[in-house]
Parts: C-alpha cells; sequence; structure tokens
C-alpha cells in the first residue's frame, strides 16, 4: 500500500476494498463467502452495499456455521 501511494497520481484516491483481516483465509461458509465476494465486487465497481449480515462477523459465523460442520 505504500509503495502504491508513491506512485498514483495525486488526483486518484485509493482504498482497500476486500475481507477484514483475519486468521483464517475463509470464513468456514460456503454462503458467507459467496456474500463477501459479492459485496467486495460490488464496492469495487462503486455499487456499495452497507451491510452483508452479521453472519460474516468470526463470532457469529462460527456459531452460525462452527468449522467441524
Amino acid at each position: 500500500e505504500p509503495r502504491i501511494r508513491e506512485i498514483k497520481p495525486e488526483n486518484m484516491n485509493l482504498r482497500y476494498i476486500g475481507r477484514r483481516a483475519s486468521a483464517s483465509p475463509a470464513t468456514g461458509s460456503y454462503t458467507i463467502h459467496g456474500l463477501e465476494q459479492e459485496k467486495i465486487v460490488n464496492q469495487t465497481l462503486n455499487e456499495e452495499i452497507d451491510e452483508i449480515s452479521a453472519a460474516s462477523e468470526p463470532e457469529v459465523s462460527e456459531k452460525v456455521a462452527p468449522a467441524s460442520s
């Protein structure tokens, strides 16, 4: 990110669009993964949506779809 900021034109905005940092590379739920992926694509194309659902939060997704299931 610092390198990109150094070379980008001054009139260009830069922002991060992606998943929150996590110890796991995936949520453990295919449905939640799909919702997160849709949100990323929509935000990237500037069709922002506010929230996916509370189920995308790690502490909630564990209750919805535990890793052992």
